[in-house]
């Protein structure tokens, strides 16, 4: 087909006929243009269709990574719920002057057991890594993600200021307190009764225990976090799946 147009040009140029030679160079050279823009175009929509792709996996890495969260969070938010009335009923007991007995030592044991968040966030740096969380700015996705994970850094911080406090008075509860009597009947000794009551009483007695009941019975930035948490993963998920259905 060149060959025939290259003919053509040459036998309209030895004639004479320049008009019709400049309009047969021009409309190739329109063509060759046109063909390089098609070209480009159709790159274009092959390179989108795989970012497009790409974004997908990452998103779906991030709907897992929360899914996983949320196990965790509604698991704590559980345990913290029951950890706080537990501590709340047995303050209500020290207050009221009832007789404590061995089985309220085991029961709000429990105020001494750390709880860790962490979060996996494995999607999130990979989205952020590639470069697609631009894709996202101004979007409802975006506010969503950037909430979900400022709750997570907050839900963090309360944890370990919880922890570190519930650690110090541990610590302090097992220098303050002879727990000796306790462990004689798991090495086959008989306690002495009043030895042990003795014991149960101080235990209850000290500024650490009640210190740490009051604080585990407190709770409130941290449970309404976790369930502030739930929902917005919840509404987070929905977003994601409604992406990745659409693009």
């Amino acid at each position: 087909m060149l060959r025939l147009l290259n003919q053509f040009k040459r036998k309209q140029l030895k004639e004479g006929k320049i008009k019709s030679f400049l309009l047969y160079t021009v409309g190739e050279v329109f063509l060759v243009v046109i063909g390089i823009l098609i070209a480009l175009q159709i790159d274009n929509w092959n390179r989108e269709k795989v970012e497009q792709e790409e974004l997908k996996e990452y998103l779906i890495k991030v709907a897992n990574n929360v899914s996983e969260d949320i196990v965790l969070a509604s698991s704590n938010l559980q345990r913290r719920k029951e950890l706080s009335e537990i501590s709340k009923s047995t303050l209500l007991k020290i207050i009221m002057n009832g007789k404590m007995e061995l089985s309220d030592i085991y029961r709000s044991n429990e105020i001494f057991v750390d709880f860790q968040f962490i979060p996996k966030k494995s999607g999130m740096e990979s989205l952020t890594n590639a470069g697609f969380i631009n894709e996202l700015n101004q979007s409802g996705l975006d506010s969503l993600l950037f909430e979900y994970y400022l709750i997570v850094e907050d839900l963090d911080r309360e944890e370990r200021s919880f922890n570190g406090f519930i650690e110090s008075m541990e610590a302090k509860a097992y220098a303050q307190n002879n727990f000796l009597p306790l462990y004689k009947e798991f090495l086959g000794v008989e306690p002495n009764t009043d030895e042990l009551q003795m014991t149960v009483q101080k235990y209850f007695s000290s500024n650490s225990v009640q210190s740490s009941l009051m604080r585990s019975s407190g709770q409130l930035a941290i449970l309404r976090l976790y369930e502030k948490l739930i929902k917005t993963e919840q509404l987070l998920r929905e977003e994601i799946n409604s992406k990745v259905k659409t693009e």
